[in-house]
């Protein structure tokens, strides 16, 4: 009966993977993460069912396992980026697959040997993928108005949980004979599972969302770069034309525009967007994004403050200070007021009686 119930899983495990692959296949910047479903459904098909039982699939199956690596770290890189899946990506993959056919071929098969390679690949693999996060969370800060600290902690958590099936697959290897074979693949089946659907939360995130995590263009990792390596002492030359950007915002509130980036920014006011970015930077000691939603904070202050608007909900302020969701409009106003919108207006409440 309990081998019943792990040819069960694993068939429930399988259909699961090609089914996200279907539902994550046509949105770019999932298509990556598509394959990676793609290949652990064809990979569950070639070690698990009884089909390839004892064929040169279920031999050299295993192999496949050394793609999860690389396409996590395209899978992670497409979604933060515009980009797709070009050459070199697929050369690596097709790399890390022969490298695992030659680890077979040489005998390892019934060894530790190939679950410690394998582990060290996806180590490699987490750690360039928190380096992407790091990267994209830093772009956002310099070219928008958007908070994706939500969206980069959902990521990053499923990178740790890779990470932990990693060691927990190296591990198998090494225990390898001790614990039965039905219990070493429901195991197996129930980890990957729990890695899938993880990552199934994050892409069906996106798909139903694209705004929830919003790919970040090459022009704007260049700029992030650039200011992020450029000299943080102001000029006095910043220095004016900061008084000249604090008098466009006075007048213009440009704030107000959910949409509002360093680029749109700079384009109504006639500068390059790299000049605003680094006057901004060294005069103000913060990043577009702290500056635009300190500026909503503070038109929502002062709207929560007026007798006019005492009847108007929290969204509607949010909304009319140029935040696009009532979360981020709370997520803001927590960090830059130090309490939270509804405190704020009972202070206020309580304040005036």
């Amino acid at each position: 009966m309990q081998f019943e119930w792990v040819n069960f899983f694993q068939f429930v495990f399988i259909a699961l993977a090609f089914l996200l692959a279907g539902l994550t296949l046509s949105n770019q910047s999932t298509r990556l993460l598509a394959v990676f479903f793609i290949v652990i459904g064809v990979h569950g098909a070639f070690s698990r069912l009884p089909f390839a039982a004892g064929t040169v699939l279920d031999r050299y199956s295993y192999a496949l396992a050394f793609a999860y690596a690389p396409l996590i770290y395209l899978a992670i890189k497409s979604l933060l980026r515009q980009c797709s899946l070009d050459l070199s990506g697929a050369l690596l993959v097709l790399v890390a697959v022969a490298f695992g056919g030659v680890i077979l071929a040489l005998g390892y098969a019934d060894t530790a040997v190939p679950g410690i390679l394998l582990t060290a690949i996806q180590f490699v693999a987490v750690f360039a993928g928190f380096r992407e996060l790091r990267k994209y969370a830093i772009t956002i800060e310099q070219s928008r108005a958007s908070s994706v600290s939500q969206a980069v902690a959902w990521v990053r958590s499923a990178l740790l949980l890779y990470l932990a099936v990693a060691v927990l697959q190296a591990g198998r290897f090494v225990i390898a004979g001790a614990i039965p074979d039905p219990v070493m693949n429901l195991l197996d089946v129930f980890v990957a599972l729990g890695i899938a659907l993880t990552l199934a939360v994050i892409a069906l995130k996106v798909v139903a969302d694209p705004d929830w995590m919003p790919r970040v263009s090459g022009p704007e990792q260049e700029l992030a770069a650039q200011i992020t390596q450029a000299d943080k002492t102001p000029t006095g030359q910043q220095q004016e034309l900061a008084k000249e950007l604090d008098s466009y915002f006075q007048a213009n509130k440009p704030y107000l525009d959910p949409d509002i980036t360093v680029r749109k920014l700079a384009e109504q006011i006639g500068w390059p967007a790299r000049q605003l970015s680094e006057v901004i930077n060294s005069v103000d000691k913060v990043t577009f994004s702290q500056k635009i939603n300190r500026l909503r904070v503070e038109e929502a202050k002062a709207q929560l403050q007026a007798e006019q608007s005492a009847g108007k909900s929290l969204l509607d302020i949010a909304l009319d200070s140029g935040f696009n969701s009532k979360s981020a409009f709370n997520l803001m106003f927590k960090r830059f007021a130090g309490v939270t919108p509804t405190q704020y207006r009972k202070n206020i409440a309580e304040n005036s009686s």
